[in-house]
């Protein structure tokens, strides 16, 4: 399907608060792979690059269905966002179909406004837009999240470095 994924658990960044979908995994593969092929101008990466991007240019809910181990139905929309806008930003100056640069492009856009409605006061981004003061439960491993309204660092980290990427200028309030 083009996707690619990680096992969260092992990386660095992680804690028991925090999932990585695969959205993300397929973003951050993207990155090499084009990064690749501008130093080796091997077209070995363009396939790998064109079904990835076709991964991210999906709907958002179809991406969420797959991505999400969690009860709660909101948890990690913005995570799943951003990688669209940042994967398929870096994707699509090597994709060749008209009808995918076109989609690609539109799945850019409308994220890039949803990202803008939901900035938080302080400037930030949270993890997700759920109901703050609510647990959600972890399907498999059985843990719990509180849902706060405050602003992640990571995630408004990530949110701007796609936001750059999306083409918003940064001069942009």
């Amino acid at each position: 399907d083009g996707s690619w994924t990680t096992d969260s658990r092992a990386a660095l960044w992680h804690t028991e608060g925090w999932w990585y979908p695969d959205t993300s995994s397929t973003w951050l593969t993207i990155e090499g792979m084009v990064g690749a092929y501008r130093v080796s101008a091997d077209t070995r990466y363009l396939t790998p690059i064109r079904a990835a991007a076709r991964y991210l240019a999906a709907p958002l809910d179809d991406l969420y269905l797959t991505n999400s181990p969690f009860t709660y139905d909101g948890a990690f929309k913005n995570l799943i966002r951003l990688a669209q806008i940042a994967g398929l930003a870096k994707a699509l100056p090597y994709l060749d179909d008209p009808a995918a640069q076109s989609s690609a492009q539109s799945r850019i856009d409308t994220n890039v406004a949803y990202l803008f409605s939901v900035q938080q006061p302080d400037g930030g981004w949270r993890l997700d837009q759920g109901q703050s003061g609510m647990w959600y439960w972890h399907r498999s491993r059985g843990w719990a999240q509180w849902m706060t309204d405050r602003s992640d660092a990571l995630v408004t980290a990530q949110v701007v470095y796609a936001l750059i990427l999306g083409g918003v200028p940064g001069s942009d309030e």
